[in-house]
């Protein structure tokens, strides 16, 4: 069966571009910008037998046209990336590894007892019979707009650390101090990886979740990482 096929290589260098079941084929491509009328088609790629090309395109997104044994295809669209993660993803990440390099009263030191997850669920039973650990997730993000070519952006993150408790009702000092050192680090936004997020603003959430039957304590937190997200069309 003849077919056509763009793949963002996500590395910055560009695309590639297959064909099969054509005697000559021709790729258009015309960086998107906003309007048709602003774009310029250019040739990037030409096939007079079946298979695959390396394209060399900035990032960004195109238009591109197939050219199949003469006649032109419908246009279609594709981008051209770096491969980088969404900052969302980037803060929940970096802020993993920054309360790891705390190394907090209370929190297990160990990097797999440090989860990263889509949501909070099923989550107690990965740190064994007598739990502790931190989950790490997304929540929704917020934004607004800045002016005519930005949106403040929020992307908040949640941290929960459970720790199994034998039915012990006994205050333990570093189930707040942990809390305290964190909240003193941030004020100077500690996440130099991420230069985009100018303020990472902490949120005190509960601080003995009542599990019920489950003789676990659970404390949370959320973090605001914001920044100013500048248009990009």
């Amino acid at each position: 069966m003849a077919s056509t096929n763009i793949v963002d290589n996500q590395d910055g260098t560009g695309i590639t571009a297959t064909v099969e079941g054509y005697s000559e084929a021709i790729l258009w491509a015309a960086p998107f910008t906003g309007k048709h009328s602003a774009a310029a088609f250019s040739q990037v790629a030409t096939f007079d037998e079946d298979g695959s090309q390396s394209v060399s395109l900035a990032e960004g997104p195109y238009f591109a046209v197939w050219q199949l044994d003469g006649p032109f295809a419908a246009p279609t669209a594709f981008r051209v990336s770096d491969g980088t993660p969404g900052l969302h993803q980037r803060c929940l990440v970096a802020l993993r590894e920054f309360i790891l390099s705390l190394s907090l009263p209370g929190y297990p030191v160990e990097p797999t007892k440090h989860k990263l997850h889509k949501r909070p669920i099923r989550t107690i039973t990965e740190f064994g019979e007598k739990p502790h650990g931190v989950h790490y997730w997304k929540i929704d993000d917020s934004l607004r707009l800045a002016d005519n070519s930005r949106n403040s952006v929020t992307y908040p993150i949640q941290i929960a650390l459970i720790r199994g408790n034998n039915g012990n009702n006994v205050a333990d000092r570093d189930w707040t101090l942990s809390r305290q050192i964190i909240i003193q680090s941030f004020p100077r936004c500690p996440l130099p990886d991420i230069p985009e997020i100018h303020t990472v603003e902490v949120v005190p959430s509960t601080l003995y979740y009542d599990t019920g039957e489950l003789n676990l304590d659970l404390q949370s937190l959320i973090f605001r990482c914001v920044t100013e997200l500048p248009a990009i069309l």
